[in-house]
């Protein structure tokens, strides 16, 4: 209970967002155990290397490093990602986009299989959900830079939908060998002038995403 009080107020005085929440994925990472047994073993302590994990942890946070880059996933939907300075980390509110996508899906599914693309898929997060909830659709997951198709390719081998989702490089719908039923896209919006004035954590993310 005292470190995690502790790395709450170390990240509640540096202004960090959520510190409440950051606090507890950050123990919860380095003594590697779910929430649940968090709060179960509060009066545990943690050995030297747990220590000094999180202390580095907590160093990388406080200068507004995003902390889906420090532990190197972000869960969305309900799946756990890879992430990493390549991608733009997952938002939640972009779950809503895939709700609203699998509603159109399931509707066009009634009478026959559907093509999907997802343009820009980043970590793939729009996509391997898509195909989790959709088994008999084919997704195409396209994007720009194969540093960012290399992220989706891990995660889309991680959650067991390679055989339904097939990556392609190239701009916009370009690179697609056939007609889409259903386009999904979550592309740049923020324009760049407006950076600056974003949270600091917007800074460590890839401009073009």
């Amino acid at each position: 209970r005292e470190i995690l009080l502790q790395t709450r107020e170390n990240l509640e005085a540096a202004g960090i967002p959520d510190a409440r929440l950051e606090s507890e994925v950050m123990v919860m990472n380095v003594m590697r155990m779910p929430r649940q047994d968090l709060f179960a073993h509060q009066e545990d302590g943690v050995n030297f290397q747990q220590e000094q994990g999180l202390s580095q942890i907590v160093e990388r946070r406080l200068k507004r490093e995003p902390l889906a880059y420090i532990l190197a996933y972000k869960e969305f939907y309900g799946v756990n990602l890879l992430v990493n300075s390549n991608v733009l980390i997952p938002r939640p509110e972009t779950e809503t986009m895939v709700e609203h996508a699998l509603f159109m899906a399931l509707m066009g599914m009634e009478t026959r299989e559907l093509v999907i693309a997802d343009v820009g898929t980043g970590t793939g997060a729009i996509a391997i959900n898509l195909a989790i909830h959709l088994p008999a659709a084919r997704i195409y997951a396209l994007d720009t830079e194969d540093a960012v198709l290399d992220v989706a390719a891990h995660n889309i081998r991680s959650h067991n939908v390679a055989d339904r989702i097939k990556l392609a490089k190239g701009d916009l719908l370009e690179p697609l060998p056939e007609p889409v039923d259903l386009i999904v896209a979550n592309l740049p919006y923020v324009p760049t002038s407006r950076i600056p004035t974003l949270q600091p954590e917007i800074q460590w993310e890839p401009s073009a995403a």
